[in-house]
């Protein structure tokens, strides 16, 4: 029996397998050397620009510097000292050109903190929602009380889009807008923030193929050390005829061999299979719908989880060619923490042309 555990998020995708994963990088991360290691986790200097007046001046801070003035920018014109393209380019605003405020919310308001503030921002600021560019952090949490202490910080958006037009015109893109009155915010939403780090995100997944090559690589050596001690055994066989005992003892050994050779085998084709069902499931399921729990045995697939509309489930896996048989385990419940369905779905894999099972 096979089983894969996923972690509780949006989309499944082969974030499922990231467990194994951090297990397989932390091996290989340990197989470089300490200078490396800090090359690779050091983050760049972040390029901060600090308005004065109707012009910008540009600090450098983190790194060996500290933090040192290295230029600015006036009238649509980057004048700077260093490359801009090597930084973390933030905007900071003045704390008078940002409103702050605490807000005390429930313990669950933290996972969908940034949208409760939005709808709180109308009451508590004179200011429309569609007005303002805005953040919130969590400041304090009380497990006992089941409360947080959220600040907010929000700047009006014609302020923001001026400040940030003149930085395009000069070539610069921050992805960072932040209050000096709120360090660690960013007032830029979601959907208009640089795609910060993606390089590292392709640097672990280039350690994680590498860290699997060696697994891989790992499993076939004893495999093949295995055949070749098979085929050695065979022939001692064949010499040993007359000595019922010890042709007996060598027999035993090689089907012991012959067992893990098949085991090892039957591990190979079961994975092949995991992946590709676990494919498939990832790119029907829609979003709101997270698993914790993939289990795929002798030609059936169980998937527990929870979901916004766990009732639509059963119609967007049956249109899938790989399953079959599709139907809910047990009855769907509530979640009165998440207000999402909880399921438990049970399908067959699908027979393809010639009688095989779906790999």
């Amino acid at each position: 029996m096979t089983t894969t555990s996923a972690p509780r998020r949006n989309a499944l995708g082969l974030a499922a397998l990231k467990p194994l994963g951090a297990q397989l990088v932390d091996a290989l991360f340990s197989c470089f050397p300490r200078k490396w290691l800090a090359l690779l986790h050091s983050s760049p200097a972040r390029l901060v620009l600090e308005p004065q007046g109707e012009a910008l001046t540009a600090w450098e801070e983190g790194g060996e510097a500290g933090r040192r003035s290295v230029g600015g920018v006036l009238e649509g014109r980057a004048k700077l000292t260093v490359d801009a393209s090597a930084y973390h380019i933030v905007l900071r605003l003045p704390a008078d050109q940002a409103l702050h405020k605490e807000l005390a919310l429930p313990l669950e308001a933290e996972a969908e903190l940034r949208r409760t503030v939005g709808y709180q921002i109308p009451r508590e600021t004179p200011f429309a929602l569609q007005q303002v560019y805005y953040d919130a952090l969590v400041v304090e949490r009380s497990s006992d009380k089941r409360r947080l202490k959220a600040r907010f910080v929000l700047a009006p958006r014609a302020l923001v889009d001026d400040w940030l037009e003149r930085l395009e015109q000069a070539g610069l893109s921050p992805a960072v807008v932040e209050s000096a009155a709120v360090p660690g915010s960013n007032l830029l939403p979601p959907e208009r923030r640089p795609r910060h780090g993606a390089g590292g995100g392709r640097l672990q997944w280039i350690l994680l193929i590498l860290a699997f090559m060696v697994v891989v690589a790992a499993a076939a050596l004893p495999l093949w050390q295995k055949r070749d001690t098979s085929a050695a055994l065979s022939l001692m066989l064949e010499e040993a005829q007359g000595k019922s005992e010890t042709v007996t003892n060598l027999r035993a050994e090689l089907e012991d061999i012959q067992q893990a050779l098949s085991y090892f085998s039957g591990r190979h084709a079961t994975s092949g299979q995991v992946l590709l069902l676990l494919n498939e499931m990832t790119r029907i399921l829609p979003d709101g719908t997270w698993l914790s729990a993939f289990d795929f045995d002798q030609g059936e697939v169980r998937i527990q989880g929870e979901s916004k509309d766990a009732a639509a489930l059963i119609g967007l896996i049956e249109e899938s060619k790989l399953y079959t048989d599709v139907s809910f385990q047990a009855p769907v419940t509530r979640n009165p923490t998440t207000g999402s369905d909880r399921f438990n779905i049970t399908a067959r894999v699908a027979e393809l042309e010639g009688g095989e099972a779906a790999p």
